[in-house]
């Protein structure tokens, strides 16, 4: 939208994105189920004699089907490989996008007075197509939490996004550049974007599987309120290294950053929660997949 509205101003994108978040919550309001009216995994179901009295089912439920109180620590260690992973694939995801293949394939030519590689309208799809890549591995995710587990799927996702941002600098780094090499650029980004993808989709569902039951909420907002402040802040890191030093400095720094998000996760490999699930358990998450991967995306 904001490419086809480009001629339109500069906040017209923003407002139909603004309704497009409106009708959303709206919907949200009006469609989501309240987790108490579903029945749980264990084959109970409340009993309907007494459903007059609120306080009575509140406390029934509480105690038949709120799962069991859960190491309290693996959470936090969660959390803190989401973070770390989140700030070094800002290397990948703005900063491969932009400034480097700005740079190497736009910026630089114009400069020197030369027909650059990319056109801006074509950048500009090439930002676009990005946030969709997340798509795909929200479908692929969930088979993978059947095959190999969730703590694997995590750690992939960080090893993916470190390699990712490797394959990419190296692109840049092909001399000299041509349509071909911006085309195996783009082809790499949108490839290897949704399994870079992975780590951040599956940190919310381990969260809501081991954390106690009484802190599944305060564990989750911590969460995200850690990942917005990390997409604020690790941008102008990785940027005022940049400045410091060069792009690809910076780049290779977000790198390192997300292969030691995957030493952080390893830990989680010993969990038998989040082992390969087997059955329809992975079905009733499927919510918070979708939720996950809306956020991600905005």
């Amino acid at each position: 939208f904001a490419v086809a509205m480009y001629p339109l101003g500069l906040f017209a994108p923003l407002w139909l994105g603004a309704g497009c978040m409106f009708a959303v919550c709206c919907l949200c309001f009006q469609y989501l189920i309240d987790p108490k009216e579903l029945s749980c995994g264990n084959g109970k179901e409340p009993n309907e004699e007494n459903d007059h009295d609120d306080e009575e089912i509140e406390e029934r439920w509480e105690e038949d089907f709120l799962p069991p109180v859960i190491d309290k620590i693996v959470p936090y260690l969660i959390i803190i490989g989401g973070i770390v992973n989140t700030f070094g694939s800002r290397a990948l995801y703005p900063l491969c996008v932009a400034p480097l293949a700005f740079n190497v394939f736009y910026k630089d030519y114009t400069v020197n007075g030369e027909p650059p590689i990319l056109s801006l309208r074509v950048y500009q799809l090439l930002l676009v197509f990005i946030p969709f890549m997340v798509v795909p591995s929200a479908l692929v995710a969930p088979v993978l939490y059947r095959k190999i587990g969730y703590g694997i799927t995590c750690i992939l996702g960080n090893i993916f996004t470190g390699v990712l941002t490797i394959v990419l600098i190296m692109i840049t780094k092909i001399t000299p550049q041509n349509t071909w090499t911006a085309v195996g650029f783009a082809a790499a980004l949108h490839i290897g974007f949704p399994l870079s993808a992975l780590s951040h989709l599956t940190t919310s569902p381990m969260l809501d599987i081991i954390s106690p039951d009484n802190k599944k909420g305060f564990f989750q907002g911590i969460y995200a309120t850690s990942l917005n402040l990390t997409f604020a802040v690790a941008p102008l890191c990785l940027g005022l290294l940049s400045d410091a030093t060069s792009i690809y400095t910076a780049l290779w720094v977000g790198a390192g950053i997300t292969f030691s998000a995957a030493f952080i996760n390893a830990p989680l490999l010993l969990k038998h929660e989040f082992q390969p699930s087997q059955g329809d358990s992975i079905d009733k998450r499927s919510f918070g997949q979708s939720a996950m991967m809306a956020s991600f995306v905005g």
